[in-house]
């Protein structure tokens, strides 16, 4: 981005211009580092804000450190943000230019988190609402096509929301996949998943829901009776674990019971989410290790 800004000229030094355009350069990777936060961890619904005081604590104050805010004001905040590809140069364009970061993403094809590269076509640009009002934040919609660099299969399209300073991730064209440890059972992987993606887009009583569906699916599968139900489900379990393992390894009678006093209560409690979780990944692993090495002993 070029450092000579002609409506500058008559006001500040040559290098209080160049200020200017250190301050832009500034903005460009606070806008690039938030993307990159936003769409490799954050989930849908998701927001973050872009911290101001880290781009204007940069100029001091009095007449020029004004005049620097009115002009990241017109020139940063004011502006549709437009993302640059790495084989891009940040020619002159109506709006303010970052760098796209790297995101990674989780691949149906590939079945693994890959790479994704922004991928716009040249003629039909990325599709943009765009609103500065005087007086009130200024309003984008970002829609940005990301590809695997694995397999090249169709891009899935991000939507993200821009008030302000703040961005958020309002949509998605293909639904996040959350892929299950190997230590979960395969026929009870898909109940893992939907309780984290659950989880992630802020649902926490059908994230709690899930994982009670996780083990109750699974001590079912064991028991093998389609008839016995809670309680009664969690005992006749229970009796088919070594004892050495009940003695080291969390209860799947205790954690139904917590999920389903949360559940009847309605408590939205993400806490409790996480160390429920937390257990139950500890007594799946231990228990495919306990599997292995009874198998290796028959």
């Amino acid at each position: 981005m070029a450092i000579e800004f002609p409506e500058l000229r008559s006001i500040l030094s040559t290098d209080q211009r160049a200020a200017a355009a250190k301050l832009l350069k500034i903005a460009g990777e606070l806008v690039n580092e938030a993307f990159e936060k936003l769409l490799n961890e954050r989930h849908l619904y998701q927001s973050l804000n872009i911290d101001r005081n880290r781009l204007y604590k940069e100029h001091n104050g009095g007449r020029i450190g004004r005049i620097l805010d009115q002009f990241l004001t017109q020139k940063f905040e004011k502006q549709p943000w437009l993302p640059l590809q790495k084989a891009q140069n940040s020619e002159p364009v109506n709006g303010f230019t970052f760098r796209f970061p790297n995101v990674w993403n989780f691949c149906s094809q590939c079945d693994a988190r890959t790479p994704f590269n922004l991928n716009l076509d040249q003629e039909r640009p990325f599709t943009t609402q765009f609103s500065a009002p005087p007086r009130k934040a200024t309003f984008q919609v970002l829609c940005l096509p990301l590809q695997c660099q694995g397999c090249k299969s169709d891009p899935i399209l991000f939507m993200v929301t821009r008030k302000g300073l703040k961005l958020t991730l309002t949509g998605r064209s293909e639904f996040e996949e959350v892929k299950a440890p190997e230590y979960i059972p395969k026929a009870q992987r898909k109940y893992y998943s939907q309780a984290r993606i659950a989880f992630n887009s802020g649902q926490i009583l059908p994230a709690l829901f899930m994982l009670r569906t996780l083990i109750e699916q699974f001590m079912r599968s064991v028991i093998n009776d389609d008839a016995i139900r809670g309680d009664e489900l969690c005992k006749k379990y229970n009796e088919t674990l070594p004892e050495d393992f009940k003695r080291r390894f969390p209860s799947f009678a205790e954690i139904y019971g917590t999920l389903s006093d949360a559940i009847h209560r309605a408590a939205e409690d993400p806490p409790l989410f996480e160390e429920q979780l937390d257990r139950i990944s500890r007594h799946f692993e231990a228990k495919s290790v306990f599997d292995k090495n009874s198998a290796k002993a028959g």
